[in-house]
């Protein structure tokens, strides 16, 4: 038993190497910590392989000899170990479920993937963030619309574009056009990367390579960026969003512009009416922490209130301004920064829908998430599951509150609704929508 505790212990020495070198970027390390991890624990594992008594070390080594080999990208390694781990009697039955799951996950990727490649894609896995997308509601069973899948991914895209040219300007300065290359150029190297999928509802790993496959700058700058995305991750999607000191921090850490740059893309997808549910997972996609809807209070802290005005063509420049002083006098203005837009995404509040012969009042807002990609304005409510397009923003602004209308008349006259209409009754009375008199 002295050399299974020799040979493991060479293991878990060689696994932490592999673990530093995430990083430092060292996709070598990470493949040569594994191999070796991998070489050690088989050896361990052979000489308690047929001993019951050994056990639950027996079951532990054949896990971590098993995933050693994965992480090495030694698929043909890991599959073998897994089997003998099936037929021997006596071992873990969750241990013995993990390898199942290692098993359908080794089967997805293709045979002639080279270790290299393998190597890769589980190193980008080892710090990716790990995300279930749910529909809200079940009138398509658990199957996800692509059109939810596809906001979640944009969110993620959107805010970590904006995160990274926040975060660049505060530590290197935009004044130069050389910084400003290199800004363009980050964000072209940070492009999410999917990683992993599941059918569970929708489970996918989103990661991105700062380091192994992107460009080279000065050491600053490279050193700099090698941490980036994990920052990412623990600012943005692993962030506390229910922790009132943790809110506070990041109202210190971040201004009001910046912060509605990174977290008004989370705010627009965890809100009632998204028609998702979104939560964070383990590897295996089970569900760690699910997003509620963000609080009124939350919702000003993420994405606080700030003006945006046109100056000239609607489609080509935005404003961000801060009123400074209001009085009866007219509003002080202080602005914050100009853009030029070819798309963007606004979050309008209404709290009243009037068209020519229906007023409703509601008691709480609605919020939507109008977007814009140049020519077009559009929203797509998923609630009513209707998407409205249009070349100005007042028309398809319009075009919702008649839809909204017409269907809040459509369904308070039917006598024997359907499940997926009580649903949406249900809606209105909890948001207690009155008829104007």
């Amino acid at each position: 038993m002295s050399d299974v505790r020799t040979y493991h212990s060479q293991a878990i020495g060689f696994a932490n190497k592999a673990h530093e070198a995430i990083n430092k970027g060292d996709v070598e390390g990470y493949h040569d910590g594994f191999s070796s991890a991998y070489e050690f624990e088989s050896k361990a594992f052979e000489l308690i392989k047929d001993n019951i008594d050994a056990e639950p070390t027996r079951s532990i080594i054949l896990k971590s000899a098993t995933f050693a080999a994965f992480n090495a990208g030694m698929l043909s390694e890991a599959l073998s170990l897994i089997s003998l781990g099936l037929q021997i009697k006596g071992i873990n039955p969750s241990i013995k479920d993990e390898l199942l799951l290692l098993t359908r996950k080794i089967g997805g990727f293709h045979s002639d993937q080279s270790s290299e490649d393998m190597t890769y894609l589980n190193f980008l896995r080892e710090k990716a963030i790990n995300l279930k997308i749910e529909p809200s509601q079940d009138k398509h069973g658990s199957a996800i619309k692509l059109d939810n899948v596809f906001k979640v991914l944009k969110a993620v895209k959107t805010s970590l574009d904006n995160y990274i040219e926040i975060n660049f300007e505060r530590e290197f300065g935009l004044e130069e056009d050389a910084n400003a290359n290199i800004l363009t150029n980050l964000k072209k190297d940070a492009q999410p990367l999917i990683v992993d999928l599941a059918y569970r509802s929708f489970g996918a790993s989103i990661s991105s390579d700062f380091v192994v496959m992107s460009k080279h700058y000065n050491s600053k700058i490279d050193k700099w960026k090698r941490t980036l995305f994990d920052r990412f991750r623990d600012d943005v999607i692993h962030f506390d969003y229910e922790s009132v000191e943790s809110l506070d921090i990041l109202k210190g850490k971040f201004s009001d512009v910046e912060r509605k740059k990174i977290y008004s893309p989370f705010v627009s997808i965890l809100q009632s009416s998204s028609g998702l549910k979104l939560s964070l997972t383990d590897k295996n996609y089970s569900v760690v922490k699910t997003f509620r809807p963000f609080s009124r209070a939350t919702k000003n802290v993420l994405s606080p209130k700030i003006d945006i005005v046109d100056s000239g063509e609607i489609s080509l420049e935005r404003k961000y301004i801060e009123v400074t002083k209001d009085n009866l006098k007219g509003k002080h203005t202080k602005t914050l920064t100009n853009e030029q837009l070819e798309s963007a995404e606004f979050s309008v509040q209404i709290a009243e829908l009037k068209n020519d012969t229906d007023e409703l009042i509601l008691k709480e807002p609605i919020e939507i998430t109008v977007d814009y990609s140049k020519p077009q304005y559009s929203i797509d409510y998923e609630l009513f599951e209707f998407i409205l397009t249009g070349s100005s923003y007042e028309y398809v602004i319009n075009e919702f509150v008649k839809k909204f209308i017409s269907e809040y008349n459509r369904l308070i006259v039917i006598e024997k609704p359907s499940h997926q209409e009580n649903l949406l009754i249900e809606v209105f009375r909890q948001k207690v929508f009155t008829r104007a008199k």
